[in-house]
């Protein structure tokens, strides 16, 4: 049985697979069958144990990484930090936005978190930091026929703008709502398609925001979040 469908547990509340996942591992954490310093097993192992996407298994990752139990290294996997004093609430964060009003709630908060992160990239992105993102538009534009690539993309570029302000609590953060942010990047996608017949038209904004940064310009920069954010906004109050 796959778990990439969400479940309900008799008399609670909506549960994801991320988030038994998520749960799953704590426990073994909790336990001591991970101990501070040691590797959890690889996302592709995990995803063949539970029989589920990769991309369940990410999220299930950035939820433990969220809680500060565990740090992904790049080349290296996911080490544990720490078995902590208290059990991260995971459905918290990677539970289905089951309302409009939740999606729009969401909206609202990354505008005000993103908002932020552009305007410590525009005071301290280096050289390094412009290509990285630059790169991250290639890689929106790479995958503007293929929806489910897409809204990868878009999420990660959105997580490195994070990395790129150098804030580790908004990283996690956007971590942790990988799950909710990214259907509502998944809507909005859909209503680009819908008028334009790919999302090539959303590369642009992203790219135009990533110059902005590099000029300086904060204002224009936040400008062209807010509109990602307000066709976000108007593709759920449509949708849902």
């Amino acid at each position: 049985m796959s778990w990439d469908r969400p479940v309900v547990e008799s008399g609670a509340r909506r549960v994801s697979r991320p988030a038994h996942i998520a749960d799953h591992l704590y426990e073994q954490i909790m336990s001591g069958g991970f101990r501070p310093g040691a590797l959890l097993p690889g996302q592709r192992e995990l995803a063949s144990q539970f029989d589920v996407s990769m991309a369940t298994v990410r999220s299930a990752i950035g939820s433990l990484a969220a809680a500060g139990l565990i740090e992904v290294l790049p080349g290296k996997g996911s080490i544990v930090r720490s078995v902590g004093t208290g059990t991260p609430q995971f459905e918290a964060w990677l539970g289905t936005a089951d309302s409009a009003q939740e999606m729009l709630d969401l909206l609202e908060a990354r505008l005000v978190i993103e908002r932020h992160h552009i305007e410590k990239a525009t005071a301290t992105a280096g050289p390094a930091d412009l290509d990285r993102l630059r790169r991250a538009c290639d890689d929106l534009a790479a995958a503007a026929d293929d929806p489910v690539a897409f809204e990868v993309a878009d999420y990660a570029f959105h997580l490195m703008l994070a990395e790129v302000a150098d804030n580790s609590v908004t990283v996690r953060v956007l971590r942790a709502i990988s799950e909710p942010m990214r259907r509502t990047l998944r809507l909005t996608n859909h209503g680009y398609i819908a008028q334009n017949g790919d999302l090539a038209s959303s590369v642009a904004p992203h790219r135009e925001m990533v110059e902005f940064i590099a000029t300086g310009d904060v204002q224009a920069a936040v400008g062209k979040l807010e509109g990602m954010i307000e066709r976000s906004q108007a593709t759920v109050r449509l949708t849902l």
